[in-house]
C-alpha cells in the first residue's frame, strides 16, 4: 500500500484541480483559539497549584473559566490548565494523556460565533495539562511533534508572509518528531529499513525548513524555531497513535496539500520548492502506512481498535477544518486548496485510506 498510497495522493489531487481549473487554492487562514485573557482569571497556572496537596486526580483546577474564550489569530498556542495529580497519576504515557483523560480534564471551548473547537489532544508538563483546540489541519505539510509550542512568526508583512512564516516553523518541527520516530522504532525493535526512512525524513525536513524560511523572509516574515518539550519514552500504542494521527492522516493530506502548491502556485519560487518538497512529503506520507503496517502486527486487538479510533478521529476533524474560508490572495500566489476543493480531496483520502477499520501495506 505505501506505493499506492502515492498514487492516491496523486490521483485525488489531479482530478480535484481539473475540476477546479483554473482556480489556486488554500484552506484559510484561521487561527488557534484559547481561553481568554480577558477572563479575569491568572494566566500562569503554575500560580494555581502552588499548595495545593488534595483533591480528586486527574481533574481541573478552576482557575480558568471553561466557556470562555478568545482568539489568537497568528499562533499555534495551547491552553494550558493546571490539575490536581501528576502524569503518572492520571496514567501519562511519556507525557501524552489517553483520550479518555483528557476529555475529562480538558474543558469544551467554543469560537466567538458559538461553534464547538475541535478537540485535538493534550500533554502533561509537571503538575499542568495542555490542552490543544482548533487546531488548523491546512497549515500542515510535515510531521507535528508531540508537545510542539507557540508558533507565531515575530512579523509578518501580509498573509502570504504570514502563511509561509507559519509553514516554514511546521517544517523545522518536522526535524525532532521524525527524530523521535527514528529513536522510538528503534527501541521498539523496528526493521532498518524503517529507522533509516525515519532518518532520511529528518534530513528532508531540515532542507524544506531552510527553503521555506528564505520564501519566508523574502515575503517580509521572520520565523521563530520552534520550541518543543522532550519527552519519555512511550508504548508501542502511544507511538501508533501518533502515527496514525500526524502520519497517516495529517500528513498524508499535507502531502496532497503539496502536490496541489506545486502545480497551480502563480510565484514561480514557491512552485519551484513545492515541486521538490511535494516529493519528499509523498516520500514521508508512504513512510507512516509503513510503520503503520508494522505496528499493527505487533499490537493486540484492543490497542488496534484505540489506533484506528485515533485516526478517524483526526480524519473526521481535518474534514471540519478543510472548509474553513481561504483569501483570494494565498489562493492566487500560494496554490492552497480553496475549501470545496480541499473537503472534497480529504473526503476521498477518507474514503480510499482513512475510513477502512482495517488496512495492508505491500
Amino acid at each position: 500500500m505505501a506505493r499506492r498510497v502515492s498514487g492516491i495522493i496523486r490521483r485525488v489531487v489531479l482530478m480535484h484541480l481539473s475540476a477546479a481549473a483554473p482556480l489556486l487554492i488554500g484552506c484559510g487562514d484561521g487561527g488557534r483559539t484559547v481561553p481568554s485573557a480577558d477572563s479575569g482569571a491568572p494566566h500562569d497556572s503554575g500560580i494555581c497549584n502552588e499548595a495545593v496537596d488534595a483533591g480528586a486526580p486527574c481533574t481541573i483546577i478552576s482557575c480558568l473559566p471553561p466557556t470562555t474564550s478568545g482568539v489568537i489569530r497568528d499562533s499555534c498556542a495551547t491552553a494550558q490548565y493546571a490539575i490536581y495529580g501528576t502524569a503518572e497519576q492520571c496514567d501519562g504515557d511519556g507525557g501524552a494523556v489517553p483520550a479518555s483523560t483528557c476529555r475529562a480534564i480538558c474543558p469544551t471551548l467554543t469560537d466567538d460565533a458559538g461553534v464547538t473547537l475541535p478537540f485535538y489532544s493534550c500533554f502533561f508538563s509537571g503538575r499542568n495539562v495542555d490542552c490543544e483546540y482548533g487546531d488548523n489541519f491546512c497549515y500542515v505539510t510535515g510531521r507535528r511533534p508531540r508537545g510542539l509550542r507557540r508558533c507565531a512568526p515575530d512579523r509578518a508583512a501580509g498573509r502570504v508572509a504570514r502563511y509561509l512564516a507559519r509553514m516554514a516553523h511546521l517544517e523545522a518541527a518536522s526535524v525532532p518528531a521524525f527524530s523521535r520516530l527514528a529513536r522510538e522504532l528503534a527501541e521498539h525493535g523496528a526493521p532498518r529499513r524503517l529507522l533509516r526512512a525515519a532518518v532520511r525524513a529528518g534530513e528532508d525536513e531540515k532542507r524544506h525548513a531552510r527553503v521555506v524560511t528564505d520564501l519566508a523572509e523574502r515575503a517580509g516574515a521572520t520565523v521563530r524555531r520552534p520550541q518543543v518539550r522532550r519527552g519519555r519514552a512511550r508504548s508501542l500504542e502511544a507511538m501508533a497513535i501518533e502515527n496514525a494521527v500526524e502520519g497517516c492522516v495529517r500528513e498524508t493530506f499535507g502531502a496532497a496539500v503539496a502536490v496541489a502548491q506545486s502545480l497551480t502556485a502563480s510565484d514561480p519560487r514557491v512552485r519551484a520548492a513545492l515541486r521538490r518538497i511535494a516529493i519528499d512529503e509523498t516520500r514521508h506520507a508512504e513512510l507512516s502506512w509503513r510503520v503503520a503496517r508494522w505496528v499493527d502486527g505487533r499490537l493486540d486487538p484492543a490497542a488496534r481498535r484505540r489506533v484506528a479510533s485515533a485516526r478517524l478521529r483526526a480524519a473526521s476533524a481535518l474534514l471540519a477544518s478543510a472548509g474553513a474560508p481561504v483569501h483570494p490572495e494565498l489562493v492566487q500566489q500560494l496554490g492552497i486548496p480553496p475549501a470545496p476543493v480541499a473537503v472534497a480531496m480529504a473526503q476521498q483520502l477518507a474514503r480510499a485510506l482513512w475510513a477502512p477499520p482495517s488496512f495492508s501495506v505491500e
